[in-house]
């Protein structure tokens, strides 16, 4: 095999790690829940909106409150369409599951869309459809 196809094929198959640490720097700091949808019914409003959710490096932490109820750890594939994040639960109620999902950006606000704890597939849309135990979540970056 030539240096340049080998180069070549290395660049197809290994992440763009530039672009990945763009996206995870977009993800930092802490963010309130505009709303969030499960399986087709959104939250109580009194619960959304003592939500926020905190990124920091690879890990996150939502909070009711000042309470933390769930932590974890996620990672990103930018380079996919849509675009892709791993959310593995450290700690909480699910403390083990992994919930695979796709994420979009419009302008600072972010909308993740995950599908239910430990499901192989991956949402291909953003929506939560009675029946797909999809979250569908919606944040604004918490003013300083």
């Amino acid at each position: 095999m030539s240096l340049q196809l080998f180069v070549t094929l290395v660049a197809t198959l290994a992440p763009d790690e530039a672009g990945t640490k763009q996206e995870m720097e977009k993800f930092q700091g802490t963010w309130s829940v505009a709303s969030v949808e499960v399986d087709g019914k959104p939250i109580r409003e009194k619960l959304r909106k003592q939500l926020t959710m905190t990124f920091a490096g690879n890990k996150y932490t939502l909070k009711i409150g000042d309470d933390v109820v769930v932590e974890g750890t996620f990672k990103l594939d930018p380079s996919k369409n849509p675009k892709t994040i791993d959310e593995a639960e450290t700690s909480g109620p699910n403390k083990g599951s992994v919930s695979l999902g796709i994420y979009k950006w419009d302008g600072d606000d972010l909308t993740i869309c995950f599908g239910a704890n430990n499901d192989k597939n991956r949402p291909t849309k953003f929506s939560s459809e009675r029946g797909t135990k999809h979250e569908l979540v919606s944040l604004k970056r918490a003013k300083p």
